[in-house]
């Protein structure tokens, strides 16, 4: 057995004094947090005194650039451990509540099944390319395995730069390729009034957010809580200024799941107020008359304003929602989709509508800069990646403009 003795003219070098090519050496890290033990590196090697001391520089050099560091005693021992304190602790206050309900999700579908008994400190780059690759081979759409991979990724970093562990798993390794933008066909103008012309036909519960999302691009999660007070008739304008998010419910006879509307929108230059064109005008004031006889008709017992004095109300029981409840998302979209499908548009989301109305001003010839001020975009760079591509019939007609060069010739 090793006996160790203080190799007097360098502190932290012991030699055996059973062998002298045998030593052992030690670096103090310090404590981790407060109540913590102080801890230490050490390390044991065979070699001369030469070779000792560049191996305790060596440590040293390690210690003092932070890719070692002392380890607390009660620190979180398996991936599944430090998530959960990683979520509560680091995010549950600076992410809005669908955000870290995504988060949850991720952790308690994808993480914990697959990865979260590991140990934290023994992950190794080959465990984090099998994680990935389980993911793929269960099927997880690109952009899914992309969003999952990144969130394990923010949580182990998170763990470095507190000492958790000492080295980043992920660190050197490619991530998940992140998929392009989906290539959206815009349907022509005949499409979309064979639409509307349908779901009129229908009297569609959906179609006045449909008719509203194609006239001003608005987006879901600010049609569905838009009040009446921030609709001005007169002026023909909407002050956009609200959106809403399906969250997890609070309380323990609350439903799993519930609407959490707030006084803001997605970006600040998001808040801001969207015309209306004279047609579109004209809708929205018969549509109010609408509004009001439905809640003359349902009042009070089978109609409630707890969300508000709604512009788009479910205006039955039997569409997703209340009387007068604000809609769901998960019934607003199956019952858009069907009469997108019935038309012969595909699959088409309801957010789409927003991406056509965008691209049918393009199309009309509007420029980009007045495109990027109606859908309230922060800049323009996100107009043009998004909406200025070039058609088939432009291109045609740019050729088109080289004719009179050419001539008889």
């Amino acid at each position: 057995m090793a006996q160790w003795k203080a190799e007097g003219r360098y502190p932290g070098i012991f030699r055996d004094e059973n062998d002298a090519t045998h030593w052992r050496l030690v670096v103090n890290l310090g404590r981790a947090g407060t109540g913590e033990s102080r801890r230490r590196a050490v390390k044991v090697l065979h070699g001369t005194l030469t070779e000792a001391r560049a191996a305790h520089t060596e440590l040293q050099g390690q210690r003092d650039k932070l890719q070692i560091m002392p380890q607390a005693e009660k620190a979180p021992r398996t991936v599944d451990e430090w998530f959960t304190v990683w979520l509560e602790k680091y995010k549950r206050r600076d992410v809005e509540r669908s955000t870290f309900a995504r988060y949850e999700n991720s952790l308690r579908i994808y993480i914990s099944p697959r990865i979260g008994k590991a140990k934290l400190r023994r992950l190794r780059p080959e465990d984090i390319q099998d994680f990935t690759n389980s993911l793929r081979d269960a099927g997880l759409a690109p952009g899914s395995v992309f969003q999952v991979v990144a969130l394990l990724r923010q949580a182990l970093r998170k763990a470095v730069a507190l000492g958790i562990i000492a080295r980043d798993p992920l660190m050197g390794e490619k991530m998940p390729t992140r998929p392009g933008r989906r290539h959206l066909r815009v349907p022509s103008d005949e499409e979309l009034r064979a639409l509307l012309d349908t779901m009129v036909a229908a009297d569609a519960s959906a179609y006045p957010l449909t008719r509203m999302a194609l006239a001003t691009g608005l987006r879901e999660g600010e049609l569905i809580p838009l009040e009446w007070s921030s609709v001005d008739l007169k002026k023909g304008s909407v002050y956009v200024c609200r959106t809403v998010a399906r969250v997890p419910a609070e309380g323990p006879r609350a439903r799993y799941y519930e609407l959490e509307f707030k006084e803001d929108t997605k970006t600040p230059d998001s808040t801001n107020t969207v015309p209306l064109d004279p047609l579109t005008l004209a809708w929205l004031k018969e549509h109010r008359k609408t509004v009001a006889e439905a809640k003359m008709l349902l009042r009070p017992k089978h109609w409630t304003d707890r969300d508000g004095d709604l512009v788009f109300p479910c205006l039955s029981t039997f569409a997703g929602s209340p009387a007068g409840r604000a809609w769901l998302a998960g019934s607003l979209r199956p019952a858009f989709h069907n009469y997108a499908d019935k038309v012969g548009l595909g699959y088409l989301r309801f957010h789409d509508l927003r991406h056509i109305f965008g691209a049918v001003l393009h199309r009309n010839g509007v420029p980009l800069l007045t495109i990027s001020r109606l859908m309230r975009h922060k800049n323009i760079r996100t107009t043009a990646d998004t909406y200025g591509h070039v058609g088939a019939e432009e291109l045609g007609a740019a050729v088109d403009t080289l004719a009179s060069l050419w001539g008889a010739r």
